[in-house]
């Protein structure tokens, strides 16, 4: 039960990693347009 809940919150936090570097990713790509920052 243990080991499971633990690769569960691991799994989660692998997720959170990728959907933050997905979220930068995202940021850079806005800047480097200026036009869809202006819409934002």
């Amino acid at each position: 039960m243990y080991p499971d809940y633990s690769y569960g919150s691991y799994e989660t936090f692998q997720t959170s990693l990728h959907y933050q570097n997905f979220l930068v990713f995202l940021i850079f790509n806005t800047n480097s347009h200026s036009s869809l920052i202006i819409n934002i």
